[in-house]
């Protein structure tokens, strides 16, 4: 399970039992506000930085793509283009 943004506040109210009883791993990520991204991203752009490429997939061969993920064998991003 994954949670990303906090729309509505901080307080979080969760029955915690089916967590437990189904072994849920809940993971917590915290993350810049909207001016920590926009200096990021200008930050990237003045360095002229690149992502690193591995491969690149049409959604029709999506299956692949993630074969390539999980092999363990790319170097950089596995891109799936629509």
């Amino acid at each position: 399970m994954g949670l990303i943004g906090l729309m509505t506040g901080t307080q979080l109210t969760i029955d915690l039992i089916p967590l437990i009883t189904n072994y849920v791993r809940l993971l917590a990520y915290s993350v810049g506000n909207a001016e920590e991204l926009h200096n990021f991203v200008n930050a990237l752009e003045k360095n002229l930085t690149q992502p690193v490429i591995d491969s690149v997939f049409p959604i029709e061969k999506v299956q692949e793509a993630f074969q390539r993920f999980n092999s363990g064998k790319a170097f950089g991003k596995v891109v799936i283009t629509f």
